[in-house]
């Protein structure tokens, strides 16, 4: 009977893993090609979501790849797989909760509710929000729905459920939209 070493040697992703580690980009390859629908599919089971699916996916990969010797399992490569999936979708998921509930809208933002301190700080943080809203204020409405939504951390499906648009559009939108303010900001630096 093999010990607990050596069955875990012979375990075809712990084989993986440990070559990830020493730097072999073939081993990434097999691992999404031999893991991938495996790890989609516990994330999916965490969020029932396709959108926040892929981006936590993503993460898991990039941990996985980030993986040292240091940090190989010591026993059952599957269920550390499975605890690593676990811990980066609960983790990306309570840190979007609390970026959603924390983050303001932008069109929430007021100028008079800040204009009571007379502190430097606070006077940044008003102009800064003025600001924006004046660079918004050349966009269209939808697009600032987009651009507010996706600044309150929405991903471009999610905005698209909500505004009832392809996502493609959102996204392209969105891009338009950060190209145009980053002009305007590079025109007003160059006045």
């Amino acid at each position: 009977m093999p010990s607990i070493n050596e069955a875990l040697e012979n375990h075809k992703l712990y084989r993986l893993l440990k070559r990830i580690t020493q730097g072999d980009e073939n081993a990434v390859d097999t691992l999404y090609k031999d893991y991938g629908n495996f790890i989609y599919f516990h994330i999916f089971h965490i969020t029932n979501n396709k959108s926040i699916a892929e981006e936590i996916f993503q993460e898991v990969f990039i941990n996985t790849i980030q993986l040292t010797p240091d940090k190989l399992p010591r026993v059952g490569a599957t269920s550390w797989l499975i605890a690593v999936i676990h811990n980066t979708a609960n983790s990306y998921i309570k840190k979007r909760e609390l970026r959603l509930s924390s983050m303001p809208p932008l069109d929430a933002i007021g100028e008079s509710e800040y204009l009571l301190s007379a502190s430097s700080l606070m006077e940044d943080r008003i102009i800064s929000k003025m600001y924006i809203k004046d660079l918004l204020s050349v966009l269209q409405q939808d697009t600032r729905q987009i651009m507010s939504l996706k600044y309150q951390g929405y991903t471009f499906n999610e905005i698209a459920d909500k505004l009832h648009m392809n996502p493609a559009t959102v996204r392209s939108r969105y891009s338009r939209a950060r190209a145009a303010i980053t002009k305007i900001m590079g025109e007003q630096n160059d006045a």
